[in-house]
């Protein structure tokens, strides 16, 4: 834990005691006001905010949208309910994630990290099981995932795109398809099947729809 050398204002506080829920209780976990106390004062350790003052925020929080549920047992404890999503879901996306060809190892690594940090603490020790990732299988190239986006934005907006395609053949060449010209068309869908992206599209001009599968070659706008 960071100690912050911030001055704990009211709104510090209240971005703080939410940070605290989010990271320390979970659907099997509730913290004590002494313990978010304790939390808080590892981060400010010359905080003089009262246990009272902590309970009003929480309360607030709640006013503001956040599912906060309290229980008083001895003393009142409390845990945040909803997040964004839940462990089983994180786990789903982070396997996802891994085994994904168009992304490079270090997109992987610097996505599964961002999906842990929205797990509390006691939850992403679950996630630090990760599927093998085979180095082999994950592409080199970083830019394929703006290109995919590219695509994606122009399907969105009903842009046309104009892009080479190549592939390797038998004898380990690269040839590019069309007589070595640009394809300009009008982008439909984008399909995953197979760990590859297909691209679903018409000819600029015709309505015929055609597919290629899309590697790593980037599109530009026309």
């Amino acid at each position: 834990m960071v100690t912050k050398k911030t001055e704990l204002n009211a709104k510090y506080r209240l971005w703080e005691i939410k940070e605290i829920l989010e990271q320390h209780s979970n659907p099997n976990t509730m913290l004590a006001l002494s313990e978010i106390d304790e939390l808080l004062r590892l981060r400010y350790p010359n905080h003089n905010v009262k246990r009272d003052t902590i309970q009003r925020d929480i309360k607030f929080l709640k006013e503001i949208g956040f599912h906060i549920r309290g229980e008083k047992n001895g003393a009142w404890r409390y845990q945040l309910l909803r997040r964004d999503l839940t462990l089983e879901q994180l786990r789903i996306l982070i396997d996802a994630v891994t085994s994904s060809r168009s992304l490079s190892v270090r997109k992987t690594r610097e996505i599964v990290d961002f999906l842990k940090m929205m797990a509390s603490e006691e939850e992403a020790s679950h996630l630090a099981n990760e599927i093998f990732i085979n180095h082999a299988v994950k592409t080199e190239n970083e830019e394929v995932q703006n290109w995919i986006f590219v695509l994606h934005h122009a399907i969105d907006q009903r842009k046309i795109v104009s892009f080479t395609y190549a592939k390797y053949g038998t004898d380990k060449k690269l040839s590019f398809h069309n007589n070595n010209n640009p394809y300009i068309v009008e982008p439909y869908e984008l399909v995953w099947n197979s760990d590859y992206y297909y691209l679903n599209w018409k000819k600029s001009g015709r309505g015929q729809l055609e597919a290629l599968p899309y590697r790593s070659y980037p599109p530009s706008g026309c």
